[in-house]
């Protein structure tokens, strides 16, 4: 998109969003029919710490206000180069992937549940968990429910599978600073090199994880707990007689909370031995 496009852009795909999981029944939205987040911009500053943005609704208990997707702006200070490369690094296969995972029903939603969760501590959130169900919505269910444009199915898909590679590479540099293994001009070279970021935003990425104590790099693990899971919660129904839904389980754990998965587990499973 262009600069004066790319508000727009991000904000048709947000709205998007909550349409398609209700039409392709994937997820319950209990809250009303005109809860829809938004695009927003956020103030200059945010450019210094992320390019890409983040999504989420305020947290408040029974609070149905829906939130928005955060975005970097572009500065207005930037050369033309400068303004280019941050819309190709926004281009419309980046946008339509990750709004589903920014806010219906990835962050927005979730923070949507953990609200109304009729135990208040359970507005406690495991980043691993929260995030890994993230992934989960970004790289199986929007790829394979249609939200894709059906002719650009193949081009948006290699998109998806690029940015799943960055959240690998954050497994890798993240947990190798921390632990003295790889430096950081070596972190923001993957980044570049394997992930193809433009090396500004490459540098904010790994300069985000040199003060987090590898929580960028453990979602990735999380992502594969709910896959495990989810095989785990369906063979479990198959042998005790029962049938479920995919949305069934989605509505279950989002229900629970996003607890670490081994908390998760025992209340999910439990579920199924006490119907």
């Amino acid at each position: 998109p262009s600069a004066e496009t790319m508000l727009n852009a991000f904000h048709v795909e947000v709205r998007r969003s909550r349409d398609w999981i209700i039409e392709n029944d994937l997820v319950s939205i209990p809250w009303d029919e005109e809860n829809a987040a938004a695009a927003i911009y956020t103030p200059a500053y945010y450019n210094k710490l992320t390019f890409t943005g983040f999504g989420g609704a305020p947290r408040a208990r029974e609070s149905t206000f829906p939130g928005a997707v955060m975005l970097s702006p572009i500065d207005e200070r930037w050369s033309p180069a400068e303004k280019e490369r941050f819309l190709a690094s926004h281009n419309y296969a980046f946008i339509t992937t990750l709004m589903p995972h920014e806010v219906y029903p990835g962050h927005g939603l979730v923070a949507l549940y953990d609200n109304h969760n009729p135990r208040p501590l359970r507005t406690y959130e495991s980043s691993y968990s929260n995030q890994g169900w993230c992934y989960y919505v970004e790289w199986i269910l929007t790829p394979e429910f249609g939200f894709y444009p059906p002719e650009k199915q193949a081009e948006y898909e290699v998109e998806m599978e690029r940015l799943k590679l960055w959240r690998y590479a954050r497994v890798i540099y993240d947990m190798g600073m921390h632990l003295g293994h790889v430096t950081v001009d070596e972190a923001v070279e993957l980044m570049t090199g394997d992930v193809m970021f433009a090396e500004p935003y490459a540098f904010l990425q790994v300069q985000g994880s040199t003060h987090s104590y590898a929580r960028t790099g453990v979602p990735t693990l999380g992502y594969h707990e709910f896959m495990a899971l989810r095989d785990e919660y369906f063979t479990q129904m198959y042998l005790s007689g029962k049938t479920g839904r995919l949305k069934d389980l989605h509505d279950r754990v989002l229900t629970i909370g996003t607890l670490p998965y081994s908390l998760l587990r025992e209340e999910l499973l439990r579920d199924i031995s006490d119907d």
